[in-house]
């Protein structure tokens, strides 16, 4: 699949903080995510990853820490980065990852609300008040490929 083909998908931006290990290799990039879609996810990377290597994705700011594996389908140079976009192995791992992204902003809520307004709310109540405030920016990925 290259880059065109992969546009099949709607991307949703996201800067969630994602760890890449290429497999096979010792070494672990800490990255932002740029946008995900049910195909695979995309991410900018000071090192060129390899088109059709495997690679880890860890996503931390959950527990457990959420892991997946998928395929690099592209890695394009811009300016003083690669942008990489990252093929899901197991289509399933798709849906995963935008459930594990919306605990993420959820948590981020739950801070940003604690830190501006001094008031401590449990992650049910942020999440509830989360999905009444953003959940239609948070398309279903079902409701998005049909």
């Amino acid at each position: 699949m290259d880059k065109k083909q992969s546009r099949e998908y709607i991307r949703h931006p996201s800067d969630v903080p994602i760890c890449i290990s290429p497999q096979g290799h010792g070494e672990q990039l800490s990255l932002q995510l740029n946008n995900v879609s049910m195909g695979g996810l995309c991410f900018d990377s000071a090192k060129d990853l390899v088109v059709g290597s495997v690679v880890n994705i860890k996503i931390n700011r959950v527990k457990p820490v959420f892991k997946v594996s998928g395929i690099v389908q592209w890695s394009t140079p811009i300016e003083d980065h690669f942008e990489v976009g990252v093929r899901f192995i197991d289509y399933e791992d798709a849906f995963k990852v935008r459930m594990v992204e919306q605990v993420c902003y959820i948590d981020q809520y739950r801070r940003q609300i604690k830190a501006k307004e001094g008031r401590r709310i449990s992650g049910d109540k942020a999440a509830k008040e989360w999905i009444n405030k953003h959940g239609n920016e948070f398309p279903n990925p079902d409701v998005a490929n049909t």
